[in-house]
């Protein structure tokens, strides 16, 4: 297929352009506020067009990627969706700022386009494996535990990660989401949810949060994630009557660019009429146990 991509940030340059290449996609064009910017990202990759125009870079292709800061994932994805094309979309899909996700649903219905987001930990062949052993094993207990540094100057080309306005949340929006996606993908929607945030940024985002799950069924999942000095963490605990499964890291059996099966999956999904590995109602689901916890703890 040809290619657009919405953004030019860190996540574009390091591993979605890279993985449009390695899946044999076509770059077709980049878009993004700055023309320079994007100029200078499209002579790195051979990329044709260069655009502050949307329309410009809808035009003519047949698959978006959108990877601009989150406010904008849902508007730039129905301005694609809107034209037919078919939409990838960054994680989360708009993480607390609330969404017309159902809207974009059915304009993706009505278009017959694929709409997926990009919640790649699910193509794992490690947590794949998982989800089969857990489907016939019962568990009462899940502890997720991630710990990061990060405290981006002002200047920072990451520091909008620290605005809440335009990031959709702090680390629960960015790390806890991949997190909360997989524990929905191994256990189904939460029967309850409860959490908070806290210390948050000037710009409102929160560097420390915590959610606890609980399905009917049996499990309740603690989770903390934190973007903190020192030592850098990111653990599963999964207990239960036959004793635990560990994941530490959790990303082990992870690919060195985890967007090129990403990629792969939604360009099948696009040729064969089928659901990509985590379509809109599941990323629909993450925002809406991201929006829960409002409280400060």
């Amino acid at each position: 297929m040809r290619w657009a991509v919405a953004g030019y940030g860190d996540v574009v340059v390091r591993r979605v352009l890279p993985a449009l290449r390695e899946a044999g996609e076509e770059l077709a064009g980049i878009w993004g506020r700055t023309r320079a910017r994007a100029a200078d990202v499209a002579a790195r990759f051979g990329i044709p067009v260069a655009t502050t125009d949307l329309a410009e870079l809808l035009h003519g292709v047949d698959a978006v990627y959108v990877a601009t800061p989150v406010v904008a994932h849902v508007p730039v994805a129905l301005a694609a969706v809107g034209a037919g094309r078919h939409t990838l979309v960054e994680k989360p899909l708009a993480g607390a700022l609330g969404s017309e996700s159902g809207r974009l649903a059915a304009l993706a219905a009505e278009r017959g386009v694929t709409v997926g987001v990009a919640y790649y930990r699910r193509l794992n062949p490690t947590l794949i494996e998982l989800r089969k052993t857990l489907a016939v094993q019962p568990v009462r207990q899940v502890e997720v535990d991630f710990r990061h540094p990060f405290d981006p100057a002002r200047d920072h080309p990451m520091h909008w990660r620290t605005e809440r306005s335009v990031a959709g949340g702090g680390v629960l929006a960015d790390a806890g989401s991949h997190r909360l996606d997989l524990l929905c993908w191994l256990f189904g929607p939460p029967d309850t949810v409860a959490g908070g945030i806290a210390d948050p940024f000037p710009g409102g985002a929160e560097r420390t949060a915590q959610v606890r799950l609980g399905w009917s069924s049996g499990p309740v999942a603690n989770c903390r994630f934190s973007w903190c000095a020192g030592p850098a963490a990111d653990r599963m605990t999964i207990t239960g009557p036959g004793g635990e499964i560990v994941l530490d890291p959790l990303d082990a059996g992870l690919a060195a660019n985890p967007h090129t099966p990403l990629v792969i999956d939604f360009a099948r999904a696009v040729r064969e009429s089928t659901a990509p590995v985590c379509p809109l109602a599941d990323a629909s689901l993450v925002d809406t146990l991201i929006a829960v916890p409002p409280l400060r703890i």
